[in-house]
């Protein structure tokens, strides 16, 4: 990567990778942006890809020209636990003028069930609306940049967090917060809009928070009868595919 850095003088160079368990007995490759390492991308062609989640939005699969981040302030913001990476990958790329990718599989993250990413989940329900947002108000103050791109990116990223609701401690404070200000998030007009396009499973979830967001008893029980529900007849319908 620093050689193909060096050699097209690149801002960001992006590479793909696996994801495997502890063991490493379980490993599956992920393609990041389906280009030819001859081509050489603008930030808005970046972007773009990203919000249609062609990109992965973190720091750890890319390589970035230091003085560039530093001249830029382009920092991981303060208190922000989870997706902070997201939004400083964001950011460099809107700033970035030449990106290139190197068509191999460079890094091998692995998912540890002990790691702090997998723990303190209901918290970090609050914390991904609350990265989601600093990127929002960024990506609104660039008047070029179709705002509208960006709601299905933090769509999914929201939903992502749905994925680990075992873990979530329902009854506590924290979550409460959380659930009520992604309620209000994804009953903003733009955000809507963008749910009515999600598959049939991810948007009933959403619509769901969107009408439980002030009752937490409720929307717990609907959620995990609908997890369970989805789950009995994945045999018939093949629907587990379909979980957000």
């Amino acid at each position: 990567m620093y050689c193909k850095a060096k050699k097209d003088n690149l801002d960001i160079v992006i590479c793909d990778f696996y994801i495997e368990n502890e063991t490493g007995q379980k490993r599956e490759y992920y393609k990041n942006l389906d280009i030819s390492e001859k081509r050489i991308i603008s930030s808005k062609e970046y972007l773009y890809e990203a919000f249609e989640g062609r990109i992965n939005p973190t720091l750890w699969d890319k390589m970035y020209r230091r003085e560039f981040q530093i001249k830029r302030g382009l920092l991981h913001p303060k208190g922000i636990t989870i997706a902070q990476d997201m939004v400083v990958s964001m950011k460099t790329a809107y700033y970035a003028e030449k990106i290139g990718k190197v068509n191999e599989a460079l890094i091998h993250y692995v998912r540890n069930s002990q790691s702090t990413t997998m723990k303190d989940t209901t918290k970090k329900l609050n914390k991904m609306i609350e990265a989601v947002e600093l990127l929002e108000e960024f990506f609104l103050s660039k008047k070029e940049i179709e705002i509208e791109k960006f709601y299905k990116m933090s769509i999914g990223n929201i939903s992502y967090v749905f994925n680990i609701w075992k873990r979530m401690c329902w009854e506590s404070h924290s979550f409460e917060i959380g659930l009520k200000r992604l309620s209000k998030y994804l009953k903003k007009e733009k955000v809507r809009k963008h749910i009515q396009k999600c598959g049939k499973v991810q948007r009933i979830l959403l619509e769901m928070v969107c009408i439980s967001g002030e009752q937490i008893k409720i929307f717990k029980y609907k959620f995990i009868l609908f997890k369970k529900t989805l789950l009995i007849y994945d045999h018939f319908f093949n629907f587990k595919k379909m979980l957000p």
